[in-house]
């Protein structure tokens, strides 16, 4: 995964917050995932189509981390989200 990647997650996931942790759950195939703060941040910020990189400049002023560890990590976290199906790589025109 490219920063010029772009994804967006899935519309249709609960979110809710139980003491200190966030949970997903996807109804379409009744599961469920636990986030801490920085993965609902990233979470929250993808509800619209954006690069890997935007999303990285967003998150490393906020949060103190470089900008090439903050790709490595954000492409990771990605990567699963895509992989379960909560979020897709788009085409930039869409």
């Amino acid at each position: 995964m490219s920063p010029q990647t772009i994804i967006k997650r899935k519309d249709d996931i609960f979110l809710q917050k139980v003491e200190d942790k966030y949970f997903m759950l996807d109804l379409d195939s009744n599961s469920y995932f636990g986030m801490n703060r920085i993965s609902k941040e990233i979470w929250e910020r993808i509800c619209e189509p954006v690069s890997i990189r935007e999303l990285c400049e967003g998150l490393t002023e906020r949060f103190a981390v470089s900008r090439e560890q903050c790709i490595e990590d954000v492409s990771g976290f990605i990567s699963r989200l895509i992989d379960v199906g909560l979020a897709m790589e788009i085409q930039a025109n869409q």
